[in-house]
């Protein structure tokens, strides 16, 4: 019969000693400490609307905006006459100097420069309404990140369909518009 030796539980030799576990826990806070406190940091909130919509410079695009609005409406408006002048058979000067009726042909061709150049203006005003907002939006990035900086935010949230809750010491809002109006 051959017998079989028990092998000594490893365990044993390799059971920390009260020091070494303390000096193990002193090497975790000092390499898991800094990550921790990273970790935890101040988030803050700012309402772009009420930015857009209170600040100087928002106004001012808004105005802006208006303004280039009222322009291209009066040409669509004078565009919307001809078409109207045309369909309800107003005589059309002709080169001759002559009055003549209009014709279906240049009726239609109205409409469609017409409903052309309301495309054009719809474009237009999309686009100016984009670039207004981007100059904006970078001044309000450039003083919200100098004020997060200044006060130890470590998030700051822009869209407000995603917080639910604000405490008012954590709203930059009226700050940023604040900056802002003193800038501008």
């Amino acid at each position: 019969m051959t017998r079989c030796r028990q092998a000594a539980p490893l365990s044993r030799g390799l059971r920390p000693t009260p020091p070494a576990t303390a000096l193990l826990l002193v090497l975790a806070i000092l390499l898991l400490g800094p990550a921790l406190s990273r970790a935890e940091g101040k988030v803050g909130f700012i309402d772009p609307v009420r930015v857009l919509s209170e600040s100087r410079l928002g106004k001012q695009a808004k105005q802006d905006l208006a303004r280039a609005k009222r322009e291209k409406e009066k040409v669509l408006q004078r565009s919307q006459e001809k078409l109207a002048a045309l369909e309800s058979g107003v005589p059309q000067p002709i080169p001759d100097g002559s009055p003549a009726p209009a014709s279906a042909e240049a009726i239609a061709a109205q409409r469609d420069l017409h409903n052309r150049l309301r495309s054009e203006i719809n474009q237009d005003l999309d686009q100016e309404g984009k670039a207004l907002l981007a100059v904006v939006v970078a001044h309000v990035d450039r003083v919200l990140n100098a004020l997060a900086k200044r006060q130890g935010f470590t998030i700051v949230l822009k869209d407000p369909d995603v917080v639910a809750f604000v405490d008012e010491r954590y709203d930059l809002t009226d700050e940023v518009i604040r900056i802002l109006d003193q800038g501008n």
